[in-house]
């Protein structure tokens, strides 16, 4: 007899459903390739790119920075040279050039965002802002200095006068050290489980051990 084991992750779908997509960028579409200083906007589906399209601008002082998301890749990648000190911005929303405000909901189903890169080398310094409808704010900045997750809560202090049920703009800030490369996959926005989730969780990966005894 063939037993299903259930993961956290699947555990958690069945929980939350798919109350509403959690992505601002699955770095899956809107290709670019430029070289700093520098900025392009590029479109993409809405349904991987929030608001639609989005704008890439590079800063840098001394040497060579440049950024790029190619066909087949599912990833932005952001390099800079030996002499480089380079700044990478991604803006989404009400920037000029844009589809305008993204009027979106990051309130209701959301508590934070993260930032995810899958290689760094290097490090850099990486931080969030958004604009709403009654104010604005940008979040404490944090040390990216290897691969993981970097999550910014919506109860940042830098966050206090923003209204997160309307945010109409929202930018990526990534100042980095010479002689690194970053590869972002992703900026989404994600939620804390619930109590009842959590025990939920709890209870799939107590089934799945005893499972494989």
């Amino acid at each position: 007899m063939q037993h299903k084991i259930i993961t956290a992750a699947a555990a958690l779908t069945l929980i939350t459903g798919n109350a509403s997509a959690n992505h601002v960028d699955f770095m899956t579409d809107g290709n670019f390739n430029i070289s700093g200083p520098g900025f392009t906007v590029v479109a993409g589906d809405s349904a991987n790119i929030l608001g639609g399209t989005r704008y890439v601008g590079i800063d840098t002082v001394d040497g060579a920075s440049s950024a790029s998301l190619m066909a087949g890749n599912d990833f932005i990648d952001f390099e800079n040279d030996v002499n480089a000190a380079g700044v990478l911005t991604l803006d989404y929303g009400d920037f000029m050039g844009g589809n305008g405000a993204l009027n979106a909901d990051f309130d209701t189903d959301w508590d934070f965002v993260s930032v995810s890169f899958s290689d760094v080398v290097g490090d850099g310094v990486l931080s969030v802002s958004f604009e709403s409808s009654n104010g604005a704010g940008s979040s404490a900045s944090m040390v990216v200095d290897a691969a993981g997750t970097y999550s910014f809560g919506f109860d940042d202090a830098g966050f206090s006068m923003v209204d997160f049920s309307d945010i109409d703009r929202v930018t990526v800030t990534l100042m980095a050290s010479a002689d690194s490369d970053f590869r972002i996959t992703s900026f989404t926005r994600e939620a804390v489980p619930a109590p009842s989730s959590l025990a939920l969780l709890g209870l799939g990966g107590f089934c799945a051990s005893r499972r494989r005894r």
